[in-house]
């Protein structure tokens, strides 16, 4: 079995190019015509028989109750609602974006940069093994919903992390022999050691947790708009998976004493920064 550097030299001298793609605008819904990757990819740090999406993984855990499965799934439900209905994204993007914050939803995270992939396959890893998927970008458009959330302009972590989103509607398991089959999926399985693990570690750079305005915009929308009242359960659940971050607001009314009585977030267009620049940026 190859290390993981031998594997990624291999990966980039064969998947690699661009092609034309039939897509949609997300903000006007237009159909357009864009370049696109030939190729996905997905960096797992595991061997699994299965690939199941962040919901049926979330739904089998033994360790959460199903009340506060229930709730958690209402909270994700409340922001998909708010992200369609309030930030103008249409309803596979809003659970994508959903998907790449933290909350399970029915879609497959994939990149498609080699670097990110070869990131998450060393991210937690403690298994010394890993896997990277590849899919043909021209074949999974004809046989799933592909989504490049790098489009949607406020959110950097999808940005940094060159973000796609997958989903197949009639299996559950993007594994399953069909998708395989049809798409005609790639695995290369690799050796990982402790320089490897220190080298393609990106964790500090791809979630950011602590300036992300997304997920600011989450706590804010939890905290001032979703009425239900929360477990203590759930609540841990979110301060794990949706850490707290400060976001820019606006005051839109105030009291008689000239006190902010209700704000709205402010977004800006998140600038994307490479890597390599952000590595020379914080030395």
């Amino acid at each position: 079995m190859k290390s993981l550097t031998e594997t990624i030299g291999l990966l980039k001298q064969r998947f690699f190019g661009t092609i034309i793609l039939d897509s949609i605008d997300i903000y006007t819904g237009d159909k357009i015509v864009v370049e696109s990757p030939a190729y996905l990819f997905r960096g797992e740090n595991c061997f699994n028989n299965d690939l199941l999406s962040t919901r049926q993984r979330f739904l089998l855990k033994k360790e959460i109750n199903s009340d506060t499965k229930a709730e958690v799934q209402s909270v994700g439900n409340f922001l998909d609602q708010i992200m369609r209905e309030n930030f103008g994204l249409p309803d596979m993007w809003s659970a994508s974006l959903l998907q790449h914050y933290g909350f399970p939803t029915e879609v497959i995270d994939a990149t498609s940069d080699i670097d990110t992939a070869a990131a998450f396959a060393v991210s937690k890893n403690t298994s010394g093994l890993g896997r990277i998927c590849i899919y043909p970008l021209k074949l999974l458009a004809q046989n799933s919903i592909t989504i490049d959330l790098t489009k949607i302009e406020f959110a950097r972590r999808p940005q940094r992390q060159h973000g796609y989103a997958l989903f197949h509607k009639d299996y559950l398991d993007f594994r399953h022999p069909k998708i395989f089959e049809n798409i005609e999926v790639e695995v290369f399985d690799f050796t990982i050691n402790a320089s490897e693990l220190k080298e393609f570690y990106r964790d500090d750079y791809l979630y950011e947790n602590d300036k992300d305005q997304t997920l600011g915009i989450f706590n804010f929308l939890i905290d001032q708009l979703y009425k239900h009242q929360r477990s203590s359960e759930v609540q841990s659940w979110l301060d794990r998976n949706i850490p707290w971050t400060e976001i820019t607001t606006r005051v839109i009314e105030k009291d008689k004493e000239g006190r902010p009585i209700k704000v709205e977030p402010v977004l800006f267009p998140e600038q994307y920064i490479s890597y390599q620049d952000w590595k020379k940026l914080i030395r």
